[in-house]
């Protein structure tokens, strides 16, 4: 959003769109490297001293860099030629934050939980944990879609034709990509 937001249509929000992409591989990749030389060179955990330190870096740069704005100007045009500033004032969903991310956390702890669990999935607190979460990812889409002035995760995100179609594909695409993480570690 920043970067739409900043640039205006054309080559420049071109290259910057796709730098942007293009750091998601080469930091995974960039990752694993520095995971394996520093494993290999120092010790493990130094694999987590060195993440927290980049990653105390770029809390730093994006609270001096990040322009905070609470109120966006949106201009459009009207009919007539002319045009209209309105300002629309920008809020956080403290509700969606609060259903959705204790839903897809106690849902993904299940998950994972549950083939190491003393019972496997029949663990009491496998599913509690599951059933937490889906209550919560329930209530989420309630919120999302009839409470929220300004939600997370819109509905109308999925109106035009094929996004639903692409965020179930897209969810599968992640999911084979982990178990592929997963094989080719075992490897």
């Amino acid at each position: 959003m920043l970067i739409g937001k900043h640039y205006r249509p054309g080559p420049r929000k071109n290259l910057v769109f796709s730098l942007y992409s293009a750091f998601a591989p080469i930091g995974f990749f960039i990752g694993i490297i520095v995971g394996g030389a520093t494993t290999q060179m120092l010790s493990w955990r130094w694999y987590f001293w060195i993440g927290s330190a980049v990653l105390a870096l770029v809390a730093v740069t994006g609270f001096v860099t990040v322009p905070n704005d609470t109120v966006l100007t949106q201009t459009r045009t009207r009919r007539d030629n002319g045009s209209q500033t309105q300002e629309v004032q920008v809020k956080m969903d403290w509700w969606g934050l609060i259903t959705i991310v204790p839903g897809v956390a106690c849902l993904t702890f299940a998950v994972t939980d549950g083939a190491h669990a003393p019972n496997g999935f029949n663990t009491p607190y496998v599913i509690a944990t599951a059933v937490l979460g889906a209550v919560f990812l329930v209530a989420a889409v309630y919120v999302e879609g009839w409470v929220a002035e300004q939600p997370l995760l819109p509905f109308d995100l999925f109106k035009p034709k094929y996004m639903g179609r692409l965020s179930v594909s897209l969810f599968f695409a992640y999911g084979v990509f982990g178990v592929y993480l997963f094989y080719a570690s075992l490897q």
